[in-house]
């Protein structure tokens, strides 16, 4: 069976939603690391081929007809998994203005 774990998964998740390997790899294993071994573990990890894989799968290409739904579920995974409440709070008023419910 090709399971991934939990982090694997918020981190495939991550770079599906735009963000960079780097970025991803920090928020979700905790990294206060350099930006070298940053990088280079991040780059480790996306290229397991379970989490590439799963990358892929969830990876949406970015066109006019659907930027909109992009922007949308990288700004939600910003409110579930952000740096911190501050981080989260922007993000969540963000879509709010988004899907127009504010």
């Amino acid at each position: 069976m090709n399971l991934l774990t939990h982090k694997q998964r918020r981190f495939a998740e991550a770079v599906a939603g735009g963000f960079s390997y780097s970025r991803a790899y920090r928020e979700v294993y905790s990294n206060r690391g350099s930006r070298r071994t940053t990088a280079a573990e991040a780059s480790r990890v996306a290229n397991l081929p379970k989490v590439a894989a799963e990358i892929e799968k969830l990876a949406t290409p970015i066109t006019p007809e659907n930027s909109r739904l992009v922007a949308t579920r990288a700004l939600f995974h910003e409110c579930r998994h952000g740096e911190n409440s501050e981080t989260r709070l922007k993000a969540a008023k963000t879509l709010a203005k988004v899907m127009k419910l504010l």
